[in-house]
């Protein structure tokens, strides 16, 4: 992915250097996610509170360790905070944002994973979304992501593959929700 390349040039050096730390990338709209946004007849939403779940709080939530690398969020150090930012971005690039909404979705990130397996990769990403209006629950859903990829012994190749992985994730779960028939229902412009 293109948000990660500068991280390849450091993770080559790795095996000359040892241990490196790394924040992810900005989240970026996903325009297949856009264009479903756009496509929606959803009303405006506002992006209320992200946070950990209790099997992510702590340091699951705070960085993520892919052999020699840390990889951490560029959102105020949270894994959680990183998924209610890639939502809100996708919402803004196809005009589905309003900072005063009535409609909130809020998230509790359950599921946080990665491993830079010799032989299988693999990274998983889960949360329990809400949206809520004046109080009321409209949604309440847990949905769930992963992947799994072709391992590699070496690291310099292994640890960025596993970053793009991962990092993908967030845009897939995004896509996810936005997509989900209940969620559609829910946040269906009245």
């Amino acid at each position: 992915m293109i948000r990660l390349r500068p991280l390849a040039a450091l993770l080559l050096a790795l095996g000359v250097c040892g241990c490196a730390s790394q924040p992810m990338g900005m989240p970026q709209a996903s325009m297949t996610t856009v264009e479903k946004l756009r496509a929606s007849d959803i009303a405006p939403l506002h992006v209320g509170t992200f946070v950990p779940g209790p099997a992510v709080a702590g340091s699951k939530d705070k960085s993520m360790g892919i052999r020699a690398l840390t990889l951490s969020s560029p959102i105020e150090g949270s894994f959680a905070k990183y998924l209610g930012k890639t939502i809100e971005v996708n919402l803004k690039a196809a005009g589905k944002f309003d900072a005063n909404a009535p409609l909130i979705l809020q998230g509790v990130l359950t599921d946080n994973d990665d491993s830079a397996g010799i032989d299988v990769g693999t990274a998983k990403l889960g949360a329990k979304f809400t949206l809520v209006k004046n109080g009321g629950t409209l949604f309440e859903k847990q949905l769930n992501v992963d992947d799994k990829w072709e391992g590699a012994f070496i690291g310099a190749v292994a640890i960025p593959d596993a970053a793009n992985h991962y990092s993908a994730l967030y845009d897939s779960l995004t896509l996810k929700l936005v997509t989900d028939a209940d969620f559609l229902a829910a946040a269906k412009a009245k």
